[in-house]
């Protein structure tokens, strides 16, 4: 008799973010940006934890990846790494400008 099972896999989250126009003038001072930020899998147990304790009211049943990504639309990248930095998550952040300006943050 052969045992059927579903098994999660985790994946890392990765959140991406481009902006062109006004907004990005307004934000960075560039025609257009680029950011990235990635969590990695053994950080999503904490993250979603800390979703069910302290996340926003109206987002806690949605996944870290759903939460995040509504934070991030509704208002920047920036307000996501808030939430990380404050939910104690490790994360690396990439961003990069029309102008030529890269910035790689390593995770911490």
């Amino acid at each position: 008799m052969a045992m059927k099972g579903l098994v999660e896999v985790q994946k890392e989250i990765v959140l991406r973010q481009f902006v062109q126009g006004s907004a990005a003038i307004i934000g960075f001072g560039h025609k257009e940006f680029y950011s990235e930020i990635h969590i990695a899998s053994e950080q999503l147990a904490t993250l979603r934890k800390w979703i069910s304790d302290q996340g926003r009211v109206g987002l806690k049943d949605l996944s870290p990846q759903g939460y995040l990504e509504v934070i991030m639309a509704e208002t920047c990248m920036a307000e996501v790494m808030d939430e990380l930095d404050e939910a104690g998550i490790s994360y690396q952040y990439l961003y990069a400008s029309s102008s030529g300006e890269v910035a790689l943050r390593p995770g911490r």
